[in-house]
């Protein structure tokens, strides 16, 4: 029996099951680093800096949202302008 040998549509599909992999474990790394988060901020309730961080990863998560084509991200790019 011979090896199939993978076409260019075969390599692109086995690259988008791998990265999609790789990706579910940082949303879920995302989970665990902002509890970790929330515990550190509420030790310096008053610090500023915990927010700011807050929202510097919101900002990168709606562009991330809006890479994939999410509806509301799309929609919240349309109104800022």
């Amino acid at each position: 029996m011979t090896a199939r040998v993978m076409t260019r549509q075969d390599r692109a599909a086995a690259q988008y099951q791998e990265r999609l992999a790789r990706v579910r474990g940082m949303v879920e790394r995302l989970g665990v680093a902002l509890d970790e988060h929330r515990d550190r901020q509420a030790l310096e309730p008053w610090n500023w800096v915990w927010g700011v961080e807050l929202g510097a990863c919101e900002a990168r998560l709606w562009e991330a949202l809006r890479t994939v084509g999410d509806a509301e991200a799309m929609r919240r790019e349309g109104s800022a302008r």
